[in-house]
């Protein structure tokens, strides 16, 4: 039997009016996007039929949108450790840390001598 995508998570403390004017616990979704961060999201249904239908095409659009899908290792790798390119270099300097033009050449001259096709 094939692994969900997502599962199902009933919430009580989360309540929506059905079709009946009650208030019934609601359906959340969750899975895991493409970084392996869990995502939840609510259904905004009380069934659980049409609960998984909700997740089920959610889960397909964000697959068929999700940002980075036709990105290539190769491509990724091309601007690493290349000062004022790097997005990832950026980030480091942004949190503080101590990243300077030397060791990011370095670092450079690493990874390309690991990889001479480039």
């Amino acid at each position: 039997m094939a692994k969900k995508q997502f599962y199902l998570i009933r919430r009580k403390d989360k309540l929506t009016k059905d079709s009946s004017d009650k208030y019934k616990p609601t359906f959340y979704y969750r899975f895991k996007d493409e970084l392996g961060k869990t995502r939840d999201k609510s259904t905004g249904e009380t069934s659980k039929t049409r609960a998984e239908l909700v997740a089920q095409a959610a889960l397909e659009e964000h697959k068929r949108t999700r940002p980075g899908s036709d990105t290539t290792l190769e491509r990724f790798a091309a601007d690493f450790f290349v000062w004022g390119k790097c997005s990832w270099l950026r980030r480091q300097k942004a949190k503080g840390r101590a990243i300077s033009k030397p060791w990011a050449r370095a670092k450079r001259q690493l990874r390309l001598s690991r990889n001479p096709t480039e």
